[in-house]
């Protein structure tokens, strides 16, 4: 059979790494817009701190949820139909945000957006990796953080404009236009070839790897991956993941993915505005510049990594943004503990926040999905990725969740440092990663995999 071959720099493959990764600003606009429809939706019903930090962390606890099945999902209907799937939950989610008169109609429909979210955090990443080469794989799935960042960019902005109105409801409205993009993108990328060869479609997994393949012919990297599928009798039970030989490529993506939500970025990034008032940054108004101030340069910063992801080694990569994130989450620490002057502790506080989100967008922002994907084997990397975002997910939902009641106890000086803590663990697991630059998944796995 003869393949159609496609230039690197083609349309068809920007375009594919474009339409997919725009999901991530569904998942970027619910992290970013809490910022102020937290205040907003607290002077129209004045929240207890726990009702306001069960309304931030179900956007997690929907994601939590869905990740129990998700792994079988995507195997079952394939990347292409769970695209869809998700985006026409997003649609039902978002009109019940809009509709509801109560806390607790806002908490139900923050849950089903987070499961919407919770499909695409774990459907895009797994469909680039399969599908993209092994060249352009680190910026592909980068350019999904790009997305996100834009949608938290976006949505802080959007919270600004309603500042003085304190209207919420329009908020969730503009929701609308990154689910419309994602349904209307899932409609028309290619389905994952790695997929179509686990199910025996390989005449048509050969005509897409003809327009995906840089360096190999299709039938070469059909054959390995043909070869790759065989080896690995189809088995979808989750004692699979569980093998001796999956132990540590399976442990390591869990741990980066775990240790990657206790830098602290979710809850930074949910409640940066609040910490910046709490800070002594003015007003609410104020607070909300100082947000949008920081999602721009995470935005920035994002566009960055894409440039230098392919170029350097993951993990060298990775431990250059994590030494900076720990000196700047210390520095947010003893600034609460020592700076008393609400005005210099507000300035202080914003620049050491902005150089956390440099090194985090640089570094551990940027390739924790990719390299979640990559280290897991492709026998259990669908239900594996699954499971290790299912924990990720608990851990970032818990930190939301527990994060102002903590503050209470702790204060800001005491969250930071233990945030500092944990990143450094997070440095010192990074030098178990094996090398993944340039390789593709199935060379990946011959070097992590242990033999029976």
């Amino acid at each position: 059979m003869k393949v159609e071959r496609f230039h690197s720099h083609s349309p068809f493959l920007v375009g594919l790494i474009l339409a997919v990764s725009i999901s991530g600003s569904l998942y970027g606009y619910n992290i970013g817009a809490m910022g102020g429809v937290l205040f907003f939706v607290d002077e129209e019903m004045t929240l207890t701190h726990l009702q306001a930090s069960l309304f931030v962390s179900s956007f997690l606890w929907g994601i939590v949820a869905v990740m129990f099945f998700m792994g079988h999902l995507a195997d079952w209907i394939g990347r292409k139909k769970t695209l869809v799937l998700s985006a026409l939950t997003a649609v039902i989610s978002v009109t019940a945000m809009v509709l509801a008169h109560g806390i607790v109609q806002l908490i139900i429909g923050r849950l089903l957006i987070g499961v919407a979210s919770g499909m695409l955090t774990m459907t895009v990443p797994l469909y680039l990796t399969e599908t993209l080469p092994a060249s352009l794989r680190g910026r592909g799935t980068v350019a999904f953080q790009l997305f996100l960042t834009l949608g938290i960019l976006v949505s802080t902005i959007i919270s600004w404009c309603y500042a003085d109105s304190f209207a919420w409801r329009p908020i969730f409205l503009f929701e609308l236009v990154p689910v419309v993009l994602v349904l209307l993108v899932s409609l028309f990328v290619p389905e994952s070839p790695r997929w179509l060869v686990a199910k025996h479609r390989n005449e048509e997994a050969l005509h897409i790897l003809g327009r995906l393949s840089l360096k190999s012919t299709p039938e070469k990297e059909l054959e390995a991956i043909v070869k790759n599928v065989a080896a690995k009798k189809e088995m979808r039970a989750f004692r699979v993941l569980f093998q001796r030989r999956y132990l540590f490529p399976l442990g390591l993506a869990i741990a980066l993915g775990i240790l990657n939500q206790f830098t602290g970025i979710n809850a930074i990034l949910q409640y940066d505005s609040t910490i910046l008032y709490l800070s002594g940054f003015g007003g609410h108004n104020s607070a909300l510049a100082g947000s949008i101030l920081i999602t721009a340069i995470n935005f920035v910063m994002t566009i960055v990594a894409i440039c230098i992801v392919d170029r350097f080694e993951r993990h060298r990569l990775l431990q250059f943004g994590l030494i900076g994130v720990i000196l700047c989450l210390l520095g947010c620490s003893l600034v609460h503990f020592f700076v008393e002057a609400a005005t210099i502790r507000a300035a202080l506080m914003t620049l050491f926040l902005l150089g956390y989100i440099v090194f985090f967008a640089i570094a551990p922002g940027a390739l924790i999905w990719t390299l979640m994907a990559e280290l897991l084997p492709s026998k259990i990397r669908s239900a594996g990725l699954a499971f290790a975002l299912l924990l990720t997910s608990i851990a970032g939902a818990s930190l939301s969740g527990i994060f102002l009641p903590l503050q209470d106890k702790i204060g800001f000086s005491g969250i930071f440092l233990l945030f500092a803590l944990t990143s450094t663990v997070y440095y010192f697991a990074t030098y178990l990663m094996p090398p993944t630059k340039g390789l593709s998944l199935e060379e990946i796995e011959k070097g992590i995999v242990n033999s029976e």
